[in-house]
């Protein structure tokens, strides 16, 4: 206790003089936590270069009672001690990888030098993939989520459980600050994929948020599935791209003549196949100034990116983080 005083370790040690509730210290303890942990020293003052025992002469904090404003958390000691005469009440807090919540938000302090505290504010990512391509989306997840840590949220449809309203799913991707696109020729031909996509378009500024990944013939040693190249390798560029568009017009097509076949009797079948139709026809009405953004965009591939270690997502993810 007393060479951590001497060596006032401002950056993670936070000085408490006279008092603060028992809600403010818990907010502490998140935002230590939250960082690389520390301690919270109470009965002690300090202004920023000298540091002073004072005493501490109130209630020791109740660690039962910090922990369950913390959302059960329990990586922190409460120990007091006696320096010069004088209590001391020591609150030592672990690092936590998760990051743990004070009523339900995360927070950090401003500096290292005031006990001043704010919300910590989350990039919101989705990552917008055919599962032939999930090892790819892993690669970048835990590159993202190991550089920024509780900085970031990323989201994948692997979050979405059974029997949840994939609709209502699909509209809350444009409320996401970041798209990742990894695009193959399974990811253009998937209905699920190409959904996600259209309602991304629907917010007009959906390019700024669109950060893409062009599969290549390199990027199939990424990749431990055996898929024949064909099958994953797109092509986008040149009027090649245009039989995507051929593609959805008919599938459209299809799914229209199979409602044709229906009767009257079969009111659930007539209410799910023209449901389909309807969304069959925003991708086919997308897809083609999608492909045009893709061209005009020019993405890079995986195996680039990761060489690169994704600066250019990250970039990205910086400017929302500097709003």
């Amino acid at each position: 206790m007393k060479s951590n005083l001497e060596n006032q370790n401002q950056r993670k040690i936070k000085y408490i003089h006279p008092v603060e509730s028992s809600e403010t210290i818990a907010k502490m303890i998140s935002a230590l936590a939250n960082s690389e942990g520390g301690e919270l020293q109470l009965g002690v003052d300090s202004d920023g270069i000298n540091v002073k025992v004072k005493g501490y002469s109130f209630d020791v904090p109740n660690h039962e009672v910090l922990s369950k404003m913390l959302g059960g958390f329990e990586s922190f000691t409460i120990n007091t001690n006696i320096i010069d005469g004088l209590k001391v009440v020591e609150i030592k807090v672990q690092k936590s990888q998760l990051g743990i919540k004070f009523k339900g938000l995360l927070y950090e302090f401003c500096n290292d030098y005031s006990n001043e505290m704010r919300e910590i504010k989350r990039v919101k990512i989705f990552i917008s993939y055919n599962h032939a391509t999930s090892e790819l989306a892993d690669i970048i997840q835990k590159n993202i989520e190991d550089s920024y840590r509780l900085r970031v949220v990323i989201n994948r449809d692997t979050q979405l459980g059974y029997r949840d309203d994939i609709d209502k799913f699909m509209q809350s991707i444009k409320e996401n600050d970041i798209i990742i696109s990894l695009v193959t020729r399974k990811y253009l031909e998937s209905e699920a994929c190409m959904y996600e996509v259209t309602e991304l378009m629907r917010d007009a500024d959906y390019t700024r948020k669109l950060a893409f990944i062009i599969l290549s013939e390199e990027d199939l040693k990424y990749i431990n599935a055996t898929f024949k190249k064909e099958e994953l390798l797109p092509e986008i560029y040149g009027a090649q791209r245009f039989d995507y568009i051929t593609y959805w017009d008919r599938k459209k097509e299809s799914y229209t003549n199979r409602l044709k076949m229906l009767t009257k009797n079969s009111p659930t079948a007539v209410k799910e196949l023209s449901e389909q139709i309807n969304r069959v026809g925003k991708i086919t009405d997308g897809m083609g100034p999608f492909l045009k953004s893709l061209n005009d965009l020019k993405g890079k591939d995986f195996d680039t990116m990761y060489n690169e270690e994704f600066i250019e997502i990250k970039k990205m993810i910086e400017v929302k983080i500097s709003k």
